[in-house]
């Protein structure tokens, strides 16, 4: 029989539980500007979430407020890396789920921690200088991730950066 072996049971069941934990949504969502946001005029524009055809993945648009979503792996299969993935969505709206979710899903898999940022566009009403918009943002969190790599378990000098469009 296949688990005579329990080294190999245990590894197969430990094996199996970090998959299941890896496919699970966020851990935590954070405000990357807590309180101001720089960079921001008052406007009516509304953030839209929105669903594809089929109502499996779900997008952004008109974001008017960036966070942060953290996936942290199992601290056990941590490598101490990190990425922090910016979904596409030709600046007009984020591929949350399928450039998102589904990469950080598969990153997590691997023991990488994944942050996910769902950013201002700039032709956003609600933005004075509109290039400035997506790169503040990101640089923001970076900072963050830097910040808080010690409470993640990440290697300050592993951290990545993957964009879609």
């Amino acid at each position: 029989m296949i688990f005579k072996n329990s080294h190999f049971f245990k590894k197969t069941i430990s094996y199996l539980f970090f998959i299941i934990s890896s496919l699970n949504y966020s851990q935590e969502i954070i405000k990357i500007w807590p309180n101001e946001i720089p960079n921001r005029v008052n406007s009516n524009e509304k953030e839209i979430k929105f669903y594809s055809n089929d109502s499996t993945m779900y997008s952004y648009s008109k974001v008017q407020v960036p966070t942060l979503e953290i996936h942290l792996p199992p601290k056990k299969f941590s490598t101490g890396e990190a990425l922090i993935i910016f979904p596409g969505g030709g600046y007009k709206n984020l591929a949350y789920e399928w450039e998102g979710i589904s990469v950080s899903n598969f990153y997590n898999s691997k023991g990488i921690a994944t942050f996910i940022l769902k950013y201002r566009h700039p032709q956003s009403k609600s933005v004075k200088t509109s290039h400035l918009a997506p790169l503040q943002d990101a640089q923001r969190a970076v900072r963050i991730v830097r910040k808080n790599a010690v409470k993640w378990n990440i290697n300050p000098n592993k951290i990545g950066v993957i964009g879609f469009s």
